[in-house]
């Protein structure tokens, strides 16, 4: 008999190695076993030799963070995909097998290996799955480019999954765009209100924020710096914090040395807990999202929970939320419009009040709007 739990399997996740990866993921999680408890399986491939289990309860979600030794051989593809598996299997008996139970529904989050997971639970155990997806890919034009038997496996596993979740009505209509013809709901990133402080009317806004993770060739990075050393010029008392980490950021903390950007202005933080950018989010008086592409863009969600506008790139998610009343939408790789939009705001700030951009989103994108949604289509494909 199947036990009111729901399986999470999970392709990105907070862990020791970065505790940025899959916030958002953690974040539904909770919204969820607000309303039915929910056990995480995520595993990781250790950069050093190693094993390990770590168990965390956070609320009413039982999450399980595998580690395994990572192998870089010319074949690593099969060895790491078979040791994934060996772990998962390993998970399932402990934490199933040998209860004699199992869940009542599990959902595979972000292809491609959750998915198999999934599925041979459904064909060995009859539970049903779903498919969640978050990835750029299918905007970026990264699902194209993949080869063709790559492409057909995603395809077949969206059409035999019992159903399918995008964050975003853009990122569902990429899909389709893609070939995935089934029907998709929509289930957006989740978000709490957060406290917040009026803003005096002759209060100097200075401190620009970026977080992101620092690949420049979907986040722009580069042209925010670009824009930064320019707004400069006009007013050398602003400063910028950049939160995260990634493969370009070396190079991009090269281009602000070159570009002349005086180190007492910028500050690169590295990666940080979700609560530490929370608090980021509070001490910073402007957001900026200079994306190229963003499925959704969750810590735009955030900043306006905690009542700070925006200036994020039409890029795909951003449009959902940000309004004339939370901040400004610009082109993106348009560093002029983004010099404009974030001139307007520290012009004008006291024109955004913190009260109404965040009832903007706390409503439309709390957890318990996002755990109900999730908790009917559970019940629906279990009937």
């Amino acid at each position: 008999m199947a036990q009111e739990e729901v399986l999470f399997i999970v392709k990105w996740y907070p862990n020791r190695y970065d505790v940025q990866l899959g916030t958002f993921i953690q974040k539904q999680v909770e919204g969820i076993s607000k309303q039915i408890p929910v056990r995480v399986f995520y595993a990781a491939a250790a950069p050093v030799n190693e094993s390990e289990v770590v168990f965390r309860q956070n609320g009413h979600a039982s999450e399980c963070i595998y580690y395994y030794p990572q192998n870089t051989s010319a074949i690593s593809f099969l060895i790491n995909g078979w040791r994934y598996l060996q772990t998962f299997r390993k998970f399932y008996s402990e934490n199933y097998q040998k209860k004699n139970s199992k869940p009542l529904v599990t959902v595979a989050y972000i292809l491609l290996r959750p998915a198999v997971i999934a599925y041979l639970l459904r064909v060995r155990f009859k539970i049903p799955f779903i498919i969640s997806e978050q990835w750029s890919g299918y905007a970026s034009g990264k699902f194209f480019k993949m080869p063709f038997w790559k492409k057909r496996m995603y395809r077949y596993f969206l059409r035999i999954a019992d159903a399918r979740v995008a964050v975003s009505e853009y990122l569902r209509n990429c899909m389709k765009k893609a070939g995935i013809q089934e029907h998709i709901t929509v289930i957006p990133n989740t978000v709490s209100a957060q406290p917040i402080s009026s803003v005096d009317e002759k209060y100097k806004p200075v401190n620009l924020l970026v977080v992101a993770d620092l690949v420049d060739d979907i986040k722009n990075i580069s042209g925010v710096l670009e824009a930064f050393n320019l707004l400069l010029n006009d007013d050398p008392a602003l400063h910028l914090t950049i939160a995260g980490g990634g493969r370009d950021e070396n190079m991009l903390k090269e281009k602000a040395a070159q570009s002349g950007i005086d180190l007492r202005n910028i500050i690169w933080t590295g990666r940080m807990t979700n609560p530490e950018i929370l608090q980021l989010l509070k001490r910073n008086d402007l957001l900026i999202v200079n994306s190229r592409v963003e499925t959704f863009s969750l810590i735009g969600v955030e900043a306006m929970s905690c009542g700070k506008p925006v200036v994020a790139t039409r890029c795909g998610g951003p449009e959902a939320y940000v309004t004339e009343e939370s901040g400004i939408l610009i082109q993106p790789d348009s560093t002029t419009e983004l010099i404009h939009a974030i001139r307007y705001i520290l012009d004008n700030y006291s024109k955004f009040n913190p009260e109404k951009i965040r009832a903007l989103v706390v409503k439309k994108f709390s957890p318990e709007a996002v755990g109900t949604a999730y908790t009917a289509l559970f019940r629906a494909i279990c009937k």
